[in-house]
């Protein structure tokens, strides 16, 4: 084996999940470990129905959950998503619970995956600072993936895959009730609001989605952060987005 076939194979392993040699110190495999947390600090789980078509089925899922905490139960608990199977960790959501804002990527990918949060690394650091620059501090913004899971070797999710995260996403926006919703890239306000495909046709004008019973939520898209850090000559019009967002906020304010 030659050390470029080495270097690919503990890139694979590492994809897998298998990212230990060795454990520091010795572990008893017969032991049963901790003992679960008390049932009252248990997050109860909601049951997929047994009818109707998968979609559907997800569809209820989602619905049944009264909480943020037990819509994340219910996608660890999804095992007919199959991305769970294959992604070392939920990268749904993180962030304020009454959010002003709400920040929508599209998918996990290796360093999100191995923190378990919706943005990490060099990406989160990014969208930190993008996101300082308009007075939006930790406290007003709650993050979130349409697609919860890392997909195997970060392929795009497939129509399938998106169509069974989506009901979670539109619970999400039920519970949280955010007043704005930046998509980074196309693909949640694609789904979520009816925009073009294409960033660069969705960007620089509202888009709205609407939970039921509630009052429409305007949607701003942007270039994600990952692809701004490969392509940089895009951060003025990510800049000029972001200000019509801190222009509606302030006026929303106002109202």
């Amino acid at each position: 084996m030659t050390a470029a076939d080495a270097a690919r194979a503990l890139l694979w392993l590492a994809d897998a999940g298998a990212d230990e040699l060795m454990l520091e110190a010795a572990q008893n495999r017969f032991d049963e470990g901790t003992p679960p947390p008390p049932a009252s600090e248990k997050v109860a789980s909601v049951a997929l129905p047994a009818a109707g078509t998968l979609a559907e089925r997800a569809q209820a899922l989602a619905q049944a959950c009264s909480s943020v905490a037990e819509l994340e139960q219910a996608l660890r608990d999804f095992a007919e998503l199959g991305l769970s199977k294959s992604a070392s960790n939920l990268c749904f959501c993180a962030g304020a619970s009454g959010p002003a804002v709400l920040v929508v990527g599209a998918q996990p990918g290796r360093a999100e995956d191995m923190a378990g949060l919706p943005f990490a690394d060099k990406t989160a650091a990014l969208l930190e600072r993008m996101l300082a620059a308009i007075q939006l501090g930790p406290d007003r913004v709650l993050m979130a993936n349409l697609i919860p899971f890392r997909p195997p070797g970060d392929r795009k999710a497939s129509a399938i895959e998106v169509s069974l995260c989506l009901p979670f996403m539109r619970r999400l926006i039920t519970l949280a009730r955010p007043r704005f919703i930046l998509s980074l890239g196309a693909l949640a306000a694609h789904h979520l609001a009816g925009g073009d495909e294409a960033v660069t046709r969705q960007r620089g004008k509202w888009l709205e989605f609407t939970p039921p019973g509630q009052a429409a939520i305007r949607v701003m898209t942007t270039f994600a952060p990952d692809y701004l850090l490969h392509q940089p000559q895009h951060k003025r019009l990510a800049w000029q987005d972001l200000l019509m967002l801190r222009e509606a906020m302030d006026a929303d304010q106002h109202a």
